[in-house]
């Protein structure tokens, strides 16, 4: 089995409501950011309206339990989205440990097959977890949410 959770990132970092609120009628955050307890592979996409769809655009970050590969979280997900008349674009990734019972998480490593590398990138379209971390801090604003390039 599977589990996919979905987590949507918005561009950039320091955000104005406004833009928070652009970014939630794609795909609202409640929605988008579920974090289980766990250690888990996740995939940062970026989500726009297909061409011609206008508005504006944000990230989309998948994980998975089970997944082997990065690809493997991002293909249900790059689907789902397609259905919704949206086109997912994969950045990059890495890994995700939550505890809630601790209120932490903590993002780290990277996607080879996304391009990202040790102590780099966590892939080719993304050049850290800065944006998945503010994402994180906007759903869960009383957790202590960290990040590292280091780990695979």
């Amino acid at each position: 089995m599977v589990v996919v959770v979905v987590v949507v990132i918005v561009a950039p970092v320091a955000m104005s409501a406004q833009s928070c609120a652009a970014a939630d009628a794609l795909v609202p955050l409640e929605e988008a950011v579920q974090l289980g307890d766990g250690i888990w592979k996740y995939t940062a996409l970026r989500v726009t309206p297909k061409a011609g769809g206008g508005g504006g655009g944000s990230a989309l970050v998948a994980r998975s339990a089970n997944a082997k590969y990065h690809r493997i979280v991002a293909k249900p997900v790059i689907a789902a989205m397609a259905a919704r008349g949206l086109e997912a674009t994969p950045l990059g990734g890495g890994r995700c440990e939550c505890s809630h019972a601790e209120r932490k998480v903590h993002l780290h490593g990277y996607s080879k097959g996304f391009g990202g590398s040790e102590g780099g990138p966590p892939g080719r379209g993304m050049s850290d977890h800065l944006e998945v971390l503010a994402l994180i801090q906007r759903r869960f604003p009383d957790y202590a949410v960290t990040q590292s390039p280091e780990g695979y």
